[in-house]
Parts: C-alpha cells; structure tokens; sequence
C-alpha cells in the first residue's frame, strides 16, 4: 500500500464494524423475543378476559398469539438482516424421498439422539446442582373447560412453538451467525440463545442440547423439516406425559 511504514499491520475497521454490527443485529433479535415474550404474557390475558373468556383460556389463547407475534418479528429481522426466500427454501420438500427423510426417518433419529443426551446431561446436572424441580411441576387443568385449554395448550406447545423457534433459531439466528463465523460457532450460539430463551436453568441446558443436534441437522440437509418435527416429537411427549401420565 502507498504511504505505508514497512512492517505495519493496517487495521480493517470496516470489516470489524460489520462483525459488530452483525451480533447487535442478531442480539436484538433475541431481545426484542424476550421483550415481546413477555410482554404479551403479561398484558393479553387480560385483554382476552375483557372479551368474555376465562383466566386459563385467555392465558393458553395469548401464548398462541405471542407465537404469531414472534413468527412476525422473526420475519421483519430476516427482511432487515436476511432474505426471506431463504427460509421459504429451507422448507421445500423437493422429492418424495427428501419428505421421508426430513419428515420421518430423521425426526425419529434426533429424538433418540435427542433423549440420551439429556439422560447424560440429567445426571450430570443432579450431581452438580441437585434435583431439578422443574420435572414436578405440576401444571392442573379446571375440569370445566378442560378439553379447550388442552386443546390450546397442545396447538401452543406442540405445533406453534418448533415451528416459530426453529424458524427463529435454526433459520435467522443460525444463518446470521455462519455469515460471519461459520458452522461451528452458529450451531453453538445459535443453541446458546435458544437456550437463553428457556429460562429456567435446567431447562435452558436441556434445550441448548436439542439444539446443537437440530443446528448440526440443519446445516448437513439444509432443511428445517428435521428439526421442526423433532422439536414437535419432544415436545409432544412433554405434553403427554405432562397432562396424561
């Protein structure tokens, strides 16, 4: 370069700039979630009683809009920091043997994956920190509307939450992080943050887990059918077994 002292290291702040501003991006994202998280939680319930409904119902009724509100955010980040025909690409099923692969075979593997991971991790974390209480909670149900809360609670649970988060986690957010870091470290902060997104910490290393298997399948099929059906296995079984067993 002209005018430059030989053996000097020029600093490339444009490129430094870009990588900050990228994670801000991305850290806002997650953000803006909490923010709307729970600040839907918290304000329509009681918007939704004003309507007629009862507590619980209202309750189940606004964690299913919070889920569309969170799909919109997650899709104004991608117009903002992304493309959102790329998300549209990652849930093209383009063969009948490409359905069966992303809608059943690898599900069925990553869950088994999926659970002697957290076997692993439930003893790990027990003789770190003790019994996580989080696996008695128990979460009743009034007789009188039970089969409407049920229902709201599986459509909220089972069907809402893989697919937004995924959408979120192993679409924007892990994307986001390739750009400028690579597989390795999007499929792990891109877990991390899913984890964040969890709360409580028990629950929070269980989910990063799932994660990191999600991420990694994401990345090898390009697909987010795999993780979307794997998260609604898992999710499905902590319905079953939280409301039937």
């Amino acid at each position: 370069m002209i005018g430059a002292v030989e053996g000097e290291v020029r600093p490339e702040p444009e490129f430094e700039r870009g990588k900050v501003a990228a994670w801000c991006i991305v850290i806002s994202s997650l953000i803006t979630w909490f923010i709307a998280l729970l600040a839907g939680l918290i304000f329509l319930p009681s918007l939704i009683v004003l309507l007629g409904s009862s507590d619980d119902v209202a309750y189940e009724m606004a964690g299913i809009l919070v889920y569309a509100v969170l799909l919109a955010i997650t899709l104004g980040y991608l117009s903002i920091d992304g493309d959102r025909r790329s998300i549209v690409e990652m849930l093209k099923i383009p063969s009948i043997k490409a359905g069966v692969l992303f809608l059943l075979a690898l599900p069925i593997v990553i869950t088994i994956v999926d659970y002697l991971a957290v076997l692993i991790y439930y003893e790990v974390y027990e003789a770190l920190f003790g019994y996580p209480e989080i696996i008695d909670m128990e979460y009743p149900v009034p007789e009188s509307e039970y089969d409407l809360i049920i229902s709201l609670i599986f459509i909220s649970t089972v069907i809402a939450a893989p697919i937004v988060e995924e959408i979120m986690f192993r679409g924007y957010v892990l994307d986001a992080i390739r750009e400028i870091h690579g597989d390795t470290v999007a499929v792990l902060g891109s877990s991390v943050m899913f984890g964040i997104l969890h709360i409580d910490p028990y629950v929070a290393g269980m989910a990063a887990l799932g994660g990191i298997v999600y991420g990694w399948i994401r990345i090898e099929t390009g697909s987010l059918w795999p993780s979307i059906i794997s998260h609604m296995i898992w999710n499905g079984i902590f319905f079953y077994v939280t409301y039937f067993l």
